[in-house]
């Protein structure tokens, strides 16, 4: 069952048309300038992308590992790596230090070492010793049989990427890996029509000044990664939070920090007709406004104090499953009550409902 209070309809397709001025995004919106019906035509704009996995040859999962960390790419890490160590060997140390022990990697141990790592994120332990112990009741015996916990904890020390790195760049000893993998990320893979933007924190409780605390996210400390996915998950592009200096492109400095972000994100990805989802941290009308510019759609929920929304939009009493909706230009700002008031902006959905029974998807 559907019913609908948004009173354009797709019979009005060819009395109403899509305008957008640079004015509109580049200033704020009046907010008693929304209206209660659309003036323009609210059609998504047409995909013209094409989803598509751009390794052709791959046929083993070792192939597929070949291309996201490349020979060459792994060779320049051994050649950092045992230069750092054979600088850190050569300082005075204790007799019985474990970098006595060091020998120079190579191409097979540290693809063994990144494997680990990457496997260590999937079956996770307390400590790092936990994954070496022989306890039948902590026991992981795959990492004993492949590498001694020693070795292991000495790589862990060794691992280095860059010898002189840029004092300009805030991420700069391990910028070279960040650029590798975005680039990789985003050459391998064609996404669909739906992308997201979101975060993540990746737990970390060292010394640094972007450090994030966030109580309500499972790591709670950490690193903030702000991430771009399709709608399978794949990884298509990240940015890591440093603060003020976090890497955004200078074409849009005129944003706020999180419109920055996303604009920065989806840049190889607009003009193909994209819509992209995000939560309230980013959702903001400029932004918007912004996207519909480069033929992008958006949608995501919005602060119900966010600038620029419908006068008095806050402040509406609604009963439960009520809504209203506003327009401006391609966007819809819609307000509707569940459990709890839900404020979203949209240029793709109209104020259309669909009753769904319960049990089904």
């Amino acid at each position: 069952m559907t019913s609908s209070n948004d009173s354009y309809s797709n019979s009005d397709d060819s009395l109403l048309t899509f305008s957008s001025s640079s004015s509109d995004a580049d200033d704020e919106i009046d907010p008693t300038k929304w209206t209660t019906a659309p003036t323009v035509n609210r059609n998504p704009f047409p995909f013209v992308g094409n989803r598509e996995v751009r390794i052709i040859d791959a046929q083993t999962p070792i192939d597929y590992w070949n291309y996201i960390f490349p020979k060459n790419f792994i060779e320049m890490i051994i050649y950092e790596t045992n230069r750092y160590a054979e600088n850190i060997c050569n300082n005075p140390r204790r007799q019985y230090s474990r970098i006595n022990k060091w020998e120079p990697t190579n191409i097979e141990e540290l693809n063994v070492f990144i494997a680990l790592l990457i496997w260590q994120g999937i079956i996770k332990k307390p400590e790092l010793q936990m994954y070496f112990t022989t306890d039948e009741l902590l026991a992981t015996p795959i990492f004993n049989k492949i590498i001694t916990a020693d070795r292991f904890q000495l790589l862990l020390k060794m691992l280095h990427f860059e010898t002189d790195p840029n004092p300009d760049i805030t991420l700069k000893k391990i910028w070279l890996v960040i650029e590798v993998l975005r680039s990789t990320f985003k050459r391998f893979y064609r996404p669909g029509r739906f992308l997201n933007v979101d975060e993540s924190l990746h737990l970390f409780k060292g010394r640094l000044s972007w450090k994030q605390y966030i109580p309500l996210k499972r790591a709670r400390f950490g690193f903030k990664f702000f991430i771009l996915c399709d709608i399978n998950g794949y990884v298509l592009d990240f940015i890591i939070y440093t603060g003020r200096n976090t890497d955004c492109t200078d074409k849009f400095s005129d944003l706020p920090l999180p419109s920055r972000i996303v604009m920065t994100l989806v840049e190889d990805y607009l003009d193909l007709g994209h819509c992209i989802v995000m939560d309230n941290y980013y959702s903001s009308p400029k932004l918007f406004l912004q996207l519909v510019e480069r033929n992008t759609d958006a949608v995501g929920t919005v602060r119900s104090n966010r600038k620029s929304l419908p006068s008095n939009f806050k402040y509406v009493k609604l009963k439960k499953n009520e809504r209203i909706a506003r327009y401006y230009n391609k966007m819809m700002a819609l307000k509707w009550r569940d459990r709890k008031y839900v404020h979203m902006l949209s240029t793709y959905h109209t104020n259309n409902t669909t009753i769904i029974q319960k049990g089904q998807t």
